[in-house]
């Protein structure tokens, strides 16, 4: 599996998240983003890489079976909007998701069983455009 990559501000961001007295974050979740994230890759976010899934990235995902394409926005569980396709961070696509490089092949289990996608393109990165505080 490919490493994640992801900018300081976004490992503090979620590390504080999940180590909220209050935090919603399944406990089982919360271990694997914890554990996907001591092993990540850190840079400062005006140095990653405008490629790679970043918090508030828009992406462009391939089905690798039917080949159909979805667009979707990683984010914070109180930003989550289906309608639009805004998805937590917290759920096994978004988890899935964040930190890899356009071209990545990533999976997760959906109702319909494991499903594999590639990450087409990222379509929108805050760094990419100067917005480090998102």
């Amino acid at each position: 599996m490919q490493g994640r990559l992801i900018t300081l501000n976004d490992y503090r961001r979620l590390m504080d998240v999940m180590n909220a007295p209050t935090s919603a974050v399944p406990a089982t979740i919360s271990a694997r983003l914890t554990y996907e994230l001591n092993g990540a890759k850190i840079f400062a976010p005006e140095d990653i890489d405008d490629k790679v899934v970043t918090m508030n990235s828009t992406v462009l995902l391939r089905d690798r079976v039917n080949g159909s394409e979805l667009e979707v926005t990683i984010t914070y569980p109180g930003l989550v909007d289906t309608r639009v396709n805004r998805i937590s961070v917290f759920s096994p696509a978004g988890l899935a998701i964040l930190g890899r490089k356009a071209g990545a092949i990533i999976a997760w289990n959906t109702p319909v069983g494991l499903r594999q996608y590639e990450v087409v393109d990222v379509l929108y990165q805050p760094e990419a455009v100067g917005e480090y505080n998102l």
